[in-house]
């Protein structure tokens, strides 16, 4: 590669990163055309046709991925070093951005963070789109998106990761169901009908609800199965399902509907819900600075009990983003570890509670079987 072709890698970078031609060409400020000329040319030096047509896509090559996976973090390298770190100054700002979240992540989130950008001005926006569990990481690689909430297993090394909080499932039955009236064990749980939740990324609790089930050897028949959380509960409400949801879904919405939230009689694991980011954007002045607002936002809606103490919340905005912990007692405990952005590893938050209590309508707990 001649000394003037160099310029070119620029060009290959953001064609590797989004698969395609129209959206390299925004992402490096130039036309279509030029970008157009500027792949023709990479395949003339490298030898390699980089990106084939695959349907509808474009996908690269094998020697184009082993490329990029050795120029990658030269270039981005480069880029810290050379980049302007001016403070990001969000009253002077007029910044757009794009998240991914479940309609039940939305729900926590929104209210408190958009109050609080609002403060700050009419030139920071924000567009929030569903997650999909299929195209949620392309769309963060292709840079389509810039941030996304969920919890991913095993996320590729090209995203960062900042943790939020850790979610537990609780059942949930209408307040004048029949079980209420039994003893609340597995086999009280596994002879109703149940009300399974698969939305996006957060279809992670139906998962590991079925993989302690059949560490059990125990079958439960699902009735009926629905793509929103905030859809569950008014469901439960009106049928003899029960719901098995996260916490803090079910303590927002038990007292209005009328719904008791009893222990989940089996051992599942925690669910660690995570903001990811690619890697292209983490030296960000603005990109850190929402990054922050939705971190400080989370860390205070995942220590609200109860729908009055979310909407107590929602009324005072969302926190000034620190990095420290925040603890709230009553009758349970979050413990949250600093939120402080961590790259590869996640710092994984503490979920502590005093006890465990079966909720019913009116507010009356009694300790469960």
């Amino acid at each position: 590669m001649k000394p003037n072709d160099l310029s070119l890698l620029v060009h290959f970078d953001a064609l590797m990163q989004t698969a395609n031609v129209s959206q390299a060409a925004q992402l490096v400020g130039i036309g279509q055309p030029a970008m157009s000329g500027a792949l023709a040319r990479l395949r003339q030096v490298l030898g390699d046709p980089l990106l084939l047509r695959a349907g509808h896509a474009m996908v690269p090559t094998p020697r184009a991925q082993e490329l990029h996976r050795r120029i990658a973090p030269m270039l981005a390298a480069w880029r810290q070093m050379t980049e302007d770190r001016k403070a990001f100054v969000a009253q002077e700002a007029a910044r757009s951005y794009t998240l991914l979240a479940t309609d039940y992540a939305q729900f926590l989130l929104l209210p408190p963070l958009m109050k609080t950008l609002s403060e700050l001005g009419r030139g920071i926006k924000l567009t929030v789109l569903p997650t999909n569990p299929i195209k949620s990481l392309q769309l963060l690689e292709t840079n389509q998106v810039e941030l996304a909430i969920g919890h991913v297993e095993t996320p590729p090394p090209s995203l960062r990761t900042r943790a939020l909080f850790t979610e537990e499932a609780v059942c949930v039955l209408r307040g004048d169901h029949p079980a209420l009236q039994e003893p609340w064990n597995l086999t009280a749980y596994a002879s109703l009908d149940h009300l399974k939740v698969m939305s996006g990324s957060a279809g992670t609790f139906a998962t590991a609800l079925a993989q302690s089930l059949r560490a059990c050897d125990v079958d439960i028949r699902v009735q009926c199965t629905v793509s929103s959380y905030l859809a569950a509960p008014h469901i439960v409400r009106t049928s003899d399902m029960v719901g098995t949801l996260p916490r803090t879904i079910a303590e927002a919405f038990a007292p209005s509907l009328g719904l008791a939230i009893l222990p989940l009689p089996l051992t599942v694991r925690p669910i660690n819900v995570a903001l990811y980011w690619h890697g292209r954007h983490h030296m960000d002045p603005a990109h850190r600075w929402m990054r922050d607002q939705i971190g400080a936002t989370f860390a205070q809606v995942a220590v609200s009990q109860s729908f009055a103490a979310a909407q107590h919340l929602w009324q005072g905005g969302a926190p000034q983003a620190k990095d420290e912990g925040i603890t709230a007692t009553g009758t349970a405990v979050r413990d949250l570890a600093p939120l402080a952005d961590h790259g590869d590893r996640e710092r994984r938050i503490r979920l502590h509670r005093k006890s465990t209590l079966r909720q019913l309508p009116g507010g009356r707990s009694v300790g469960a079987s």
